[in-house]
């Protein structure tokens, strides 16, 4: 499954896991949330609903991934980091590259849609 994330002028594409989580995000869309900075390393929005989890250690989250913190925050991550918390996986951007230009300045408007 794919969706496009809108920022700025800009679309990515990203592949969504096959799970019930990505199942449940795709009911939500299409939507635009203003995403708030977290970290230098992600940006984050509480979603107007719960989502099913299973919830993973990652240690290392990479550029471009796209996860579920709890049950109801979506995290898209713009930088590489460790963490110790635990999320689900929901998806990945393509091609992460300029993710860090386009988001890594305050809070941002993101458009997910199908």
């Amino acid at each position: 499954m794919g969706i496009k994330i809108k920022i700025a002028n800009q679309v990515f594409t990203a592949e969504l896991e096959s799970n019930a989580t990505a199942d449940a995000f795709l009911d939500l869309l299409p939507r635009t949330f203003l995403m708030n900075e977290m970290g230098g390393n992600q940006k984050y929005h509480y979603l107007p609903a719960s989502l099913p989890v299973d919830l993973y250690s990652p240690g290392t989250v990479n550029a471009g991934e796209l996860l579920i913190y709890k049950n109801s925050c979506l995290v898209l991550f713009y930088k590489e980091c460790q963490t110790t918390e635990r999320y689900t996986r929901l998806g990945k951007v393509d091609n992460p590259e300029k993710l860090e230009y386009l988001l890594g300045r305050g809070n941002v408007t993101v458009t997910f849609q199908e």
